[in-house]
């Protein structure tokens, strides 16, 4: 925050937050990750004797993977690793969001 007796950033003299040290444990950047996530949801809808008795019945189902997320977290997925040598740090360039799948299929009994 401070180099050659300058003062880089005028916020550090304003802010009562501010860590005089950088390696003491702080809770200035924390954010709160609280969220609501449908990961998973399957519909499916059963025909019987379809076709004139020809098929004894038809399953029809479609799956979608990871639907919604609410939140109010700023990076890219609240659920953040707590595995490593810094679990619960949120290193937003080195990991993806999860993707979006949809899967359709049927099942057919003759």
């Amino acid at each position: 925050m401070f180099s050659d007796g300058k003062n880089v950033l005028k916020e550090f003299l304003n802010n009562p937050a501010a860590d005089a040290s950088g390696s003491l444990p702080s809770d200035r950047f924390i954010e709160n990750g609280t969220y609501v996530r449908l990961k998973t949801l399957t519909l499916s809808y059963t025909f019987k004797n379809c076709f004139n008795g020809w098929l004894k019945d038809l399953t029809l189902y479609g799956t979608a993977n990871n639907v919604f997320t609410i939140t109010g977290y700023k990076g890219i997925d609240p659920e953040v690793s707590l595995g490593g040598i810094d679990p619960g740090v949120d290193y937003r360039w080195s990991r993806y969001p999860h993707t979006r799948t949809f899967m359709l299929g049927a099942k057919i009994n003759f």
